[in-house]
């Protein structure tokens, strides 16, 4: 099955990286063998959820918009507080959820 999308952001994120979107120049680039490198290219694998992650990480785009065409492309859009202790990530989750915006409740119409 051919993955949708994939190679063409793949090789977008390369030449916006500045990274020659070949396979020699993608396999020494990513620990990869050339072969890989042309079943990415081609639409013929999707690289493991690890080396998806890795791949954005050096190409600075995040792994969702990689794999799918969704969410943010660039990773500096993104804030990863993974590392950061729970009570801070409790904090910034309350902070987020509080200044999140609402949906307004549904009002019923009468007629």
């Amino acid at each position: 099955m051919k993955s949708q999308g994939f190679p063409e952001r793949l090789r977008e994120a390369c030449v916006d990286a500045g990274l020659a979107p070949t396979q020699p120049a993608l396999a020494r680039a990513f620990d990869l063998s050339t072969t890989t490198i042309w079943h990415y290219l081609n639409g013929e694998k999707l690289p493991s959820m690890s080396k998806a992650i890795e791949i954005a990480g050096k190409l600075g785009v995040c792994v969702e918009w990689l794999l799918t065409g969704n969410g943010p492309k660039r990773a500096r859009d993104v804030i990863d507080i993974s590392q950061f202790p729970d009570p801070i990530k409790i904090s910034i989750k309350t902070i987020l959820e509080s200044v999140s915006i609402q949906k307004p409740p549904e009002r019923s119409v009468r007629i």
